[in-house]
């Protein structure tokens, strides 16, 4: 199921109004990080001070945002929304308009679909950068969850499922498995099918298993409409006992 764009990311900053804010995003400022062809056009959109947003930050950003950061954000004037459409191309496109926001007063950045923020320098740092997976070190973020399991979260993004792991791998071994797959859906996204297996460790034999995402209701930013892949272990004699 495709989309025409994907969830928004937000970043709070001193801007008076749209005039204000819109004109920092010019092809000037995203050449400052990386000359990238072909960018597709962002929808933005502004709204004044928001108080879910300070919110938003105070809960997800106090072991990433140092205190003058998070002030900045208590004090910002308004917000910046920008959405792209969901692919390798618009998530850089996002990269780098917020890192462009960030250098005109930006205080930090909002990712709604992985429910994430990110500080200032680690953000620009991502835009700097222009291996092919700074778009996804910015965009998605991989939990560890008691009922869910080790998952990720902002693959749609990128037009993408999600990866969760129902299998009992050790923590460091889940949270690589999740970020090796959704790395491989990246580079080879026709390679995924129902029914394959791996043994990306070389020890643990999994099965992917296509489903629908359930984590959170349509609507919401970290819905994915494209499902996630269940990472599940290979049921075998020894297994099932």
């Amino acid at each position: 199921m495709e989309t025409a764009f994907a969830p928004p990311v937000i970043v709070p900053g001193p801007w008076s109004g749209p005039d204000d804010a819109f004109a920092v995003l010019t092809e000037d400022a995203f050449a400052s990080y990386a000359a990238i062809p072909d960018l597709p056009d962002l929808a933005l959109a502004t709204r004044g001070h928001d108080a879910g947003t300070v919110t938003y930050f105070r809960a997800g950003g106090t072991h990433f945002l140092s205190a003058a950061d998070l002030e900045a954000v208590a004090q910002h004037a308004s917000v910046v929304v920008m959405q792209a459409p969901p692919g390798l191309l618009g998530a850089r496109a996002l990269l780098l308009a917020g890192a462009a926001l960030l250098d005109a007063g930006g205080a930090g950045v909002r990712v709604d679909g992985a429910v994430k923020v990110m500080d200032k320098d680690r953000w620009r740092a991502l835009a700097s950068d222009e291996h092919p997976l700074a778009p996804y070190a910015a965009l998605v973020q991989v939990l560890e969850d008691p009922r869910r399991g080790t998952h990720s979260l902002g693959m749609h993004y990128f037009g993408l499922p999600d990866v969760r792991i129902d299998a009992p791998l050790p923590p460091n071994v889940a949270f690589e498995t999740v970020h090796r797959l959704n790395q491989m859906q990246l580079a080879e996204p026709s390679s995924f099918a129902d029914g394959l297996t791996l043994a990306l460790d070389g020890q643990h034999a999994l099965e992917l298993h296509r489903e629908r995402d359930t984590f959170a209701t349509p609507g919401h930013p970290s819905f994915n409409p494209h499902g996630r892949w269940r990472i599940a272990p290979i049921q075998t004699d020894a297994t099932t006992g």
